[in-house]
C-alpha cells in the first residue's frame, strides 16, 4: 500500500531534481537559471490542463446539438 507521504517524498524528490538539473546546465543568468528551475513543472501542469479541456469539449464539438 502506497502511502500518501510516499507519494509527496517521491514528487518532492523528483522536483528537487529538477530544480538542480535546472540551476547546473542552465546557460543563462544565475537569476534566470533559478527562476525557471523553480518554475520548471508549469509545463507538464499546462499540458494535462490543455488535455482535460480538449477532452471536455470533445463531445461539444463532435456532437453538437441533435
Amino acid at each position: 500500500m502506497i502511502l500518501m507521504s510516499d507519494l509527496v517524498s517521491a514528487l518532492t524528490t523528483v522536483y528537487g531534481a529538477g530544480v538542480l538539473v535546472g540551476l547546473v546546465m542552465g546557460d543563462a543568468r544565475p537569476a534566470a537559471r533559478v527562476g525557471l528551475a523553480l518554475a520548471w513543472p508549469v509545463g507538464p501542469i499546462a499540458f494535462i490542463v490543455t488535455v482535460a479541456m480538449l477532452l471536455a469539449a470533445t463531445p461539444i464539438a463532435f456532437l453538437g446539438r441533435r
